[in-house]
């Protein structure tokens, strides 16, 4: 039986094999994008599945090829689960390395804040000299902003900020010899504490803004410039048309 069964499947196979070569080039030719998308949404996952594993137990046809089979979607989903897990991951560890950040910086800033307001509360602001100290940098706050647009003047300033700081040394050394003359207390320590916060560090600031000051208006020069050089050129060739 099994002997005639291949003997009356040879002609069989060999007639599609025929057809097959003469009707694959008019198959891949009208198997276009839409007809894959039409098969793939007539065919739900349960059904391509089934076909699938049914298209898996036939035996090698050379016709099987020529026909569509519907893409199975689960493998997308798998991917798209796999990502979303990575994903997840990934966030979780940010949220994590932000956290330690977060205490870290925590517990790094809760001593400075405690040793800052523990030197704010030691000094008497009732002092005279300090009231006279907050004055003067409050008056060069103002001379500052007034005269912003004055390049000369905050020139001026700037070099008389950097002088003050670079004298900051010298000055609390001299302080510290002569405090009782002005002071109920000694503010003037050999580390310069005192005079570097309130001195050198609002005179650094004025130093900041005139330098920032001074480089908008080097931006605002430049522009002007810019136009009035269009400005030339377009006259000129104006000139030359005429």
């Amino acid at each position: 039986m099994n002997s005639e069964n291949v003997e009356v499947n040879k002609p069989l196979w060999s007639f599609l094999e025929v057809v097959e070569d003469k009707l694959r080039p008019r198959a891949l030719k009208s198997l276009t994008f839409s007809t894959e998308r039409q098969t793939e949404a007539k065919y739900p996952e349960a059904i391509v599945d089934r076909r699938l594993s049914i298209a898996e137990q036939r035996p090698a046809c050379p016709l099987i090829s020529l026909f569509p089979v519907p893409r199975p979607q689960i493998y997308q989903k798998v991917v798209m689960e796999e990502i979303q897990k990575a994903f997840e991951q990934h966030m979780e560890q940010m949220a994590d390395m932000v956290q330690k950040f977060s205490m870290e910086l925590r517990s790094g800033l809760q001593p400075a804040y405690e040793n800052f307001m523990g030197f704010i509360h030691a000094i008497d602001w009732k002092e005279p000299f300090l009231m006279g100290l907050l004055a003067f940098h409050f008056l060069i706050l103002v001379t500052t902003i007034i005269s912003r647009k004055n390049s000369n003047f905050q020139m001026c300033l700037f070099l008389l900020a950097l002088g003050g700081v670079y004298l900051a040394e010298k000055l609390n050394k001299f302080l510290g010899e002569n405090w009782r003359s002005f002071a109920t207390q000694n503010y003037f320590d050999s580390h310069g504490i005192f005079l570097s916060t309130l001195w050198s560090g609002p005179l650094l600031v004025m130093a900041i803004i005139i330098l920032v000051n001074t480089l908008f208006n080097l931006c605002y020069l430049i522009v002007k410039w810019k136009k009035a050089e269009l400005r030339h050129k377009a006259r000129l060739s104006h000139n030359k048309q005429d």
